[in-house]
């Protein structure tokens, strides 16, 4: 996977979520204090039937009746924590929190959504943590509205370069957050991703600026992992870790390396047991690609018979393949039969 594009995941996962999450915010009015009938009502009303049983999910029954059927299967039990002075605990569990509900917009009514976490938290919590978990959420989808707004602009520009662009967001995204959010809540919720969008967007400079040689790029790269966060620097070594090893590998190989040299390759990047399981995996590989071979050429044997049908070709093909591979293979091998009726 090139740097763009592994970079382009990391910046764009969050900018995403925006809007999918958060797509009925952008037309809502402000509903944090929703009168908490009108949404019963409305929970009454509801067209699709839903079978989600609360108590199983959020630990209590809701008012607000069974849950969204995205919720199938998910757990949201005693969330919220407080910490040794029996304040509330902010981090990115409330933020959880506030998304899981919130990514049931689409289902439900938002007045209902928003009443659910008022629920949920008074469930949860009492007094002072209560009164600032509300006073959070508030702020909250006041600034996820925002964020609509913004991701709809941006998606709207045509202005300036994709790296530009990005920072631009990025800037924005900040801002916003500063203005609707405490710097405490804004760190707890949005910290490690900020650095993380940061130490992306600054290497991804670095990888596109023209300017600089091989080896003031490695340089400059080396630089920026000096100042980074060390668990940030060695988090993106391990994803990025199957496209080095694969990349020093080929080197290798063309080069000639014995079996003996890539392997010691692959203990030095992964260790021992990993280096065992990618063995395994090239004897599967190995095994299946000659399974292959041997199929797409007894296949070409009958495309070659003389004096059989089209018919009788597609039927004496198909029993082959049902001879040698299971349920789940004939789908891989078709895409190679397709790929063998390409080049003929």
């Amino acid at each position: 996977m090139s740097l763009k594009k592994t970079s382009f995941m990391a910046l764009g996962l969050g900018i995403l979520a925006v809007g999918i999450v958060y797509i009925a915010l952008s037309s809502s009015p402000s509903v944090i204090d929703n009168d908490t009938t009108q949404a019963k009502e409305l929970a009454t009303t509801k067209k699709n039937p839903q079978q989600v049983s609360s108590i199983k999910v959020l630990g209590y029954q809701s008012e607000y009746g069974p849950l969204p059927n995205s919720l199938q299967g998910t757990i949201l039990q005693k969330s919220v924590l407080l910490d040794e002075q029996g304040n509330l605990f902010i981090s990115q569990d409330l933020m959880r929190i506030f998304n899981f509900f919130l990514s049931t917009s689409q289902e439900e009514a938002l007045e209902i959504v928003i009443a659910r976490i008022q629920e949920y938290l008074a469930h949860y919590l009492q007094g002072e943590p209560l009164s600032e978990a509300l006073v959070i959420l508030d702020q909250y989808i006041d600034m996820k509205k925002a964020m609509v707004e913004l991701e709809q602009s941006h998606a709207n520009s045509q202005d300036g370069s994709y790296l530009s662009k990005m920072e631009n967001i990025l800037n924005s995204r900040s801002a916003i957050r500063e203005q609707y959010l405490s710097l405490e809540v804004a760190q707890a919720f949005y910290g490690r991703q900020d650095q993380l969008d940061q130490y992306t967007l600054s290497r991804m400079k670095v990888a596109a600026d023209n300017t600089l040689n091989s080896a003031q790029k490695a340089a400059a790269l080396e630089e920026i992992n000096a100042h980074a966060p060390a668990d940030l620097v060695a988090s993106r070594a391990e994803t990025q870790l199957p496209d080095t090893l694969r990349e020093q590998t080929s080197a290798l190989m063309e080069e000639g390396a014995s079996e003996a040299d890539i392997r010691a390759l692959r203990v030095e990047l992964v260790g021992e047991e990993a280096t065992q399981r990618f063995e395994t995996l090239d004897q599967e590989r190995a095994q299946w690609q000659s399974r292959v071979d041997s199929f797409l050429k007894q296949r070409q044997d009958i495309l070659n018979s003389q004096g059989i049908t089209q018919q009788q070709q597609s039927e004496q093909i198909s029993l082959l393949r049902d001879e040698q591979f299971d349920s789940r293979e004939k789908i891989r091998i078709k895409a190679y039969e397709r790929s063998a009726n390409n080049v003929r």
